[in-house]
């Protein structure tokens, strides 16, 4: 106990050397000024020190122990935070921010199909505005409902949802009932999820066998889906005043032309170091996202109209898109360029034109067949990666391998380059060559 108070008044001293007006209160008594707690007065009973230190609970053979505490300062936290940090990984101790300001929370679930790249403080701001209630959002691993630890790389992970325990039943009703609609519009960032109770909650063998089924099923969705990323949107949520919806709106609200009950992307959110945003969508929309995303603003031009603020998107997109539309016929971009090819291709057909009696021509090149296969179904777009899913663990994590911008560098060490050699099958020389080799 000595110990615990010791370590707890070291951290208080110090924090008050960075914020003299910082104070601890009750956890139960929030609102009453007498009950403050500053380094003098910490109590010397495990009862009273549980009132400020929720889960102060002393061991005997010392150890780490996670307190929760509730401080009233003037300075901003992000400050109080970054003045402290060095010192507090010199005492082997670390504070952090939670983000459900709770002493007591319930995790009610996992949300199925979603991915580590959402925007978790957009998705929870939305459920706090639809549905009135407090919640906390973090990506971790999903309970298997066994003891023990997993290793790394069979842990399947999922957004977690949490509460604070008073009143935590009214709350998991509200998130089970938005989450079980069938109408994507209900969802919160028009996001698609289903919340999926933790598996320790079941209450028979058949339910905990349907819990484990979908656990898997969340692996797989991580490591089936695609993502790509963009740098031409300058404000995914500002909402425009002449239309009444944000960017993130109108992108998702765009459908499958093969499947049009299907919106055509799963999710769109900044990348967390605010340098583009990452646009997500299942397999089967694959070759129709990407033509999407490539000429996302004449797209929504022809979709919008000419209400579409184009502030919206970077000055590049916009100079980018100028002399472009969108051809609903072939759903795709074009321009000023494809009606000059076809001039060229329909015209000289009479003089110029030997493909149809020259069908055996071939030509080598500085690349694999592998390669050149890929490049003629894959072409790079200007302002959009694509990223490969290709992962080693149980938990497919997005991978790095992309097509990069113009302009923008590329890392050398994910270059590859082949060398194909070809021979003239008609002469002599190059025959007896490969009769000798052989």
């Amino acid at each position: 106990m000595k110990a615990l108070r010791d370590a707890i008044i070291l951290v208080v001293t110090k924090l008050r050397l960075i914020d003299s007006t910082l104070v601890v209160y009750q956890w139960e008594n929030k609102n009453r000024l007498p009950d403050v707690l500053t380094s003098t007065n910490v109590p010397t009973s495990v009862v009273e020190l549980k009132k400020y230190f929720s889960r102060a609970i002393p061991c005997s053979v010392g150890g780490i122990c996670y307190l929760g505490v509730y401080l009233v300062h003037n300075s901003e936290m992000k400050e109080i935070l970054a003045e402290i940090g060095y010192w507090m990984k010199e005492q082997t101790a670390g504070i952090f921010l939670r983000r459900l300001q709770a002493e007591k929370t319930a995790i009610v679930g996992w949300a199925l199909y979603c991915t580590r790249q959402m925007d978790i403080d957009a998705l929870t701001a939305s459920i706090k505005q639809d549905l009135d209630i407090d919640v906390g959002i973090c990506w971790r691993m999903i309970s298997t409902g066994k003891r023990g630890k997993i290793p790394e790389g069979q842990q399947i992970k999922a957004l977690h949802f949490e509460v604070p325990w008073k009143g935590h039943s009214e709350a998991t009703k509200k998130l089970h009932a938005i989450y079980s609609s069938n109408n994507i519009t209900d969802y919160p960032l028009q996001l698609k999820l289903r919340l999926v109770p933790e598996i320790c909650t079941m209450v028979n063998k058949n339910a905990e066998a349907k819990a484990d089924r979908l656990r898997l099923r969340q692996a797989a969705f991580v490591g089936s889906v695609l993502e790509m990323t963009t740098w031409e949107i300058s404000s995914l949520d500002y909402v425009d005043p002449a239309l009444g919806i944000d960017l993130r709106g109108m992108i998702k609200s765009i459908r499958s032309t093969a499947s049009p009950e299907m919106p055509l992307f799963h999710s769109i959110d900044p990348h967390w170091d605010g340098n583009g945003c990452i646009v997500t969508h299942l397999p089967q929309f694959e070759e129709e996202a990407m033509a999407c995303v490539a000429g996302l603003l004449p797209y929504l031009r022809h979709l919008v109209g000419p209400a579409l603020h184009d502030k919206l998107f970077t000055m590049e997109a916009i100079k980018r898109s100028i002399g472009l539309y969108w051809d609903p016929k072939e759903c795709c971009v074009v321009g000023a360029s494809d009606g000059y090819l076809s001039f060229v291709e329909d015209n000289d057909k009479d003089h110029y034109d030997f493909t149809a009696t020259f069908t055996n021509m071939s030509i080598a090149t500085g690349t694999t067949a592998a390669a050149s296969a890929a490049a003629s179904t894959r072409p790079p777009v200007a302002g959009v990666a694509v990223h490969s899913t290709t992962d080693t663990d149980s938990v497919s994590t997005f991978g790095t391998i992309r097509v990069h911008p113009p302009g923008r560098p590329t890392d050398s060490s994910s270059i590859t380059t082949g060398t194909s050699t070809s021979q003239c099958l008609y002469c002599d020389e190059c025959h007896n060559n490969s009769t000798n080799s052989s």
